[in-house]
């Protein structure tokens, strides 16, 4: 039989180990509780601090406020109680701080852990986890050392102990009220293995009078020497105060426990079917959160799909009216640019008209000197004088070019043909060179898809002639370039 699992004949409770990590001066103690035994050491070394510890996991609080009434823990050397606080950082110094207590009862063997609580002021909260201390001891302390102690745990902390206390069982619980607490450490409900799990006083009730007795049982057990006549006496006092009747009798009724095992036995049936079907059930929620899941994005795409419609429309709308506007701006640019253009043509005609009357400005002032110059050599003659004497030598020098016409005209007109003649020489040279160098252009070594670019960004590229057939790395080189530019509808894009 497990630890977890208790006897169908055991009725006891009990406690069978008391465990302290980084409490009451130790870093780690252990000892157990369920048989006869001697703690031996020095004083103030901790002994009765760790036997003390009970009363916290006995005692259904969650704080050390008004300690002195709820614990008791007294000085014994001073005569005197210790203070809140200090009865707090005694037992809880840090966050590393636990309390462990491992008890049985008729449900099973489970473990009570205490551990320091941040929510308020020199608070603690519990753990209830049902299995043996020994499946935890390997969260609390590494046994492992090559010297046979062990060593702590790094890093302990309650976040991570939660985590892996919530692995051991579903039944983990993790409780800080005081009304929850009485519940569970004082139920008395044998037949109910759900409610008696982590109880270890069973009480017939959990009401504060009966809880107050019990306090005041447990801190007497504590103050008192096991010889001391006041214990037994104060022990009876209370028993007797509890009875109702002075004949209190056990009443068992057979016939309602049988009824409830039953019912227990039916409820067990149900609960293996649930958790036969769980797979199952398990599978259905996957796939409803999945389906609920696509149904928002359905939702999602539809308002998704609805927006994307009106920013179309709004950007159609706006597209239109932009398109609406280039056109009339491009129509009015036009119209400037003809009128640009007409007005630079007239400014071209005017700046020629303009240059030729400065060329005939320019040749009458010259005339106008030439003629001053020639009338300046005539003295004093008038103009009248000059001109017949101009036309006198004009008529001599006419008459002696007639003279030497006839024979100057042949060597003249030779003279001519020869010129024409070199010059139709050298167009011949010309066009003999052209249509050499035709055979080697670009255009004639290139097919018309490398070609095209080329002839695109400039004519005169595919008009050039190297003078020779291309050799392979030039002609590799001229076809990657013009694959530098991709064909559009209007020519080229680089």
């Amino acid at each position: 039989m497990s630890d977890s699992q208790g006897s169908p004949g055991n009725f006891n409770f009990g406690i069978r180990r008391l465990v302290l990590v980084d409490s009451a001066g130790f870093c780690y103690v252990e000892i157990p509780v369920d048989n006869h035994g001697l703690i031996l050491g020095p004083g103030n070394l901790g002994k009765s601090s760790l036997l003390n510890s009970l009363r916290l996991f006995l005692l259904p609080e969650n704080n050390f406020k008004n300690s002195r009434k709820k614990f008791a823990f007294r000085n014994a050397s001073a005569g005197s109680f210790y203070s809140n606080e200090e009865s707090y950082q005694h037992y809880f110094p840090s966050q590393f701080s636990f309390l462990i207590m491992e008890a049985e009862n008729p449900a099973g063997v489970h473990c009570q852990i205490l551990y320091r609580d941040s929510a308020s002021q020199l608070s603690y909260a519990r753990a209830f986890v049902p299995v043996g201390y020994d499946q935890l001891r390997p969260l609390f302390w590494n046994g492992d050392g090559e010297d046979g102690i062990g060593q702590a745990v790094p890093e302990l902390s309650f976040s991570r102990l939660s985590e892996a206390l919530k692995k051991f069982s579903k039944d983990t619980r993790l409780v800080n009220e005081p009304a929850k607490l009485k519940q569970m450490l004082y139920s008395s409900e044998l037949m109910n293995a759900d409610a008696v799990r982590y109880s270890v006083l069973p009480l017939g009730e959990s009401d504060e009078r009966r809880v107050q007795s019990l306090r005041t049982l447990i801190l007497l057990l504590f103050e008192m020497k096991a010889d001391d006549q006041a214990m037994s006496n104060a022990v009876a006092s209370i028993i007797e105060a509890d009875k109702k009747f002075a004949d209190d009798a056990f009443d068992f009724n057979i016939d309602e426990f049988l009824n409830r095992h039953d019912q227990l036995k039916q409820q067990q049936i149900q609960l293996n079917q649930i958790e036969k079907e769980r797979s199952r059930f398990e599978k259905l929620q996957r796939d409803y959160q999945a389906y609920q899941t696509l149904l928002r994005s359905q939702h999602d795409f539809a308002a998704f799909r609805d927006g994307v419609t009106h920013a179309l429309q709004d950007i159609g709308a706006r597209r239109k009216a932009a398109v609406e506007a280039f056109n009339e701006q491009n129509e009015t640019l036009r119209h400037v640019l003809q009128a640009l253009k007409k007005l630079e043509q007239d400014a071209s005609g005017l700046k020629g008209e303009i240059r030729s009357a400065d060329r005939r400005i320019k040749q009458a002032e010259q005339n106008q000197k030439d003629g001053d110059l020639l009338v300046s050599q005539y003295g004093e003659m008038t103009l009248q004088e000059i001109e017949d004497i101009q036309k006198e030598e004009l008529d001599s020098k006419k008459g002696h070019l007639a003279a030497l016409k006839s024979a100057a005209q042949a060597e003249i007109r030779l003279e001519q043909i020869q010129k024409k003649k070199q010059e139709l020489e050298r167009k011949l040279e010309s066009l003999k060179e052209r249509e050499s160098k035709q055979h080697w252009q670009l255009q004639n070594q290139l097919d018309e898809a490398t070609a095209a670019p080329l002839r695109a960004v400039d004519p005169r590229l595919v008009m050039a002639s190297p003078g020779q057939d291309l050799d392979a790395d030039s002609k590799a080189a001229i076809e990657a370039f013009a694959r530098l530019f991709v064909p559009t509808d209007k020519g080229f894009d680089w």
